[in-house]
């Protein structure tokens, strides 16, 4: 029996609506500085958690600029419609404007969060380019259910091509194992870092040490984590986690497997039921990760049943949940 609950702060995706635009069009330059002031100078609510704080403070931090964010979200970045959207499998490319390019990567995965929340948008499919690591990369972004969105990348990760759609080869599982094989985990983890708190104008060489399997991993990775799961219908908060996560691999101290995998990786969002665990995490502040509790056997002579619950067990988060840079965003 598998146990529901009701989130209501979890619902907000569908106050986020648009206020009519009734004021007159700022500068670019007042602009990029209220996307900095928002990302950057928020300041996070008070919590008694003693090891899990900085998610849950990430998650407040997100959840009350995200009608802010989602204006944004139709501000700084160009939208060009595909003439053929059924077969290339997107309705708009997306790219960043210019004078915008002083945001860091980590700021722009944060607006790209709030796809869902952009009355324009919502509902249609984006082809996501970005300068990641000094050449133009991307994904895929598409709307789910109950304000979330799907990411996924092309197969050959960057490399756009009109027939080479709907092609795609992803999952914490297929990424994790690539960025564990040839450079050592630790550069690779904190070579993603880097290219995250480094503004678009700064990629340049960022991701040089990869190759073409491990980019394209690498920004899986990165819009998984960065993007998918911390959206409003799922749990604003996760990147943070997620950047702790690269943290302790960039200390040596794990791997990405370790991490990452689907079964039992530290970023447990990426495991089965992870969404619904995520949530839980931050209302009781502490991880919780799915288990199964059995509440009847049935014996017969050649088999044995056993009837499964399924539940969330809390447990202690020893790692380090702060990321390199020191500003106060998510």
């Amino acid at each position: 029996m598998k146990k529901t609950i009701a989130l209501s702060v979890f619902d907000a995706p569908s106050k986020l609506k648009l206020k009519p635009k009734k004021k007159p069009p700022i500068s670019d330059d007042k602009l990029t500085q209220s996307l900095e002031d928002l990302t950057l100078n928020s300041k996070p609510k008070k919590t008694s958690a003693p090891n899990f704080n900085k998610v849950v403070e990430a998650n407040s931090r997100a959840i009350n600029r995200a009608e802010k964010m989602a204006d944004k979200f139709e501000t700084i970045f160009k939208f060009k419609a595909v003439k053929n959207p059924g077969k290339y499998d997107a309705d708009y490319i997306v790219t960043l404007k210019p004078e915008h390019k002083n945001l860091t990567l980590k700021q722009v995965m944060e607006i790209l969060q709030q796809h869902r929340s952009s009355e324009t948008y919502k509902r249609k499919k984006l082809d996501i380019r970005i300068n990641i690591g000094g050449e133009s990369r991307g994904f895929r972004q598409d709307p789910s259910h109950r304000g979330q969105v799907v990411t996924k990348t092309l197969t050959q990760g960057y490399k756009y091509s009109f027939y080479d759609t709907k092609k795609y080869k992803d999952g914490y599982d297929e990424s994790s194992s690539i960025l564990d094989k040839g450079t050592s985990s630790s550069s690779t983890a904190t070579s993603i870092l880097t290219a995250l708190n480094s503004s678009i104008n700064d990629q340049k060489d960022l991701l040089t040490t990869l190759n073409d399997d491990a980019l394209q991993a690498a920004i899986s990775l990165i819009s998984f984590s960065q993007v998918a799961e911390a959206t409003p219908g799922r749990t604003p908060g996760m990147n943070k986690l997620a950047r702790g996560s690269l943290q302790k691999i960039a200390n040596g101290e794990s791997s990405f497997t370790q991490e990452f995998n689907k079964t039992n990786g530290a970023y447990y969002p990426a495991a089965d039921g992870g969404t619904e665990g995520a949530r839980k995490s931050i209302l009781e502040q502490g991880p919780q990760r799915k288990g199964y509790k059995v509440i009847s056997t049935h014996s017969t002579r050649h088999t044995t049943t056993e009837t499964k619950e399924v539940t969330y067990i809390k447990e202690d988060y020893s790692g380090s949940i702060s990321d390199s840079s020191a500003d106060e965003s998510t």
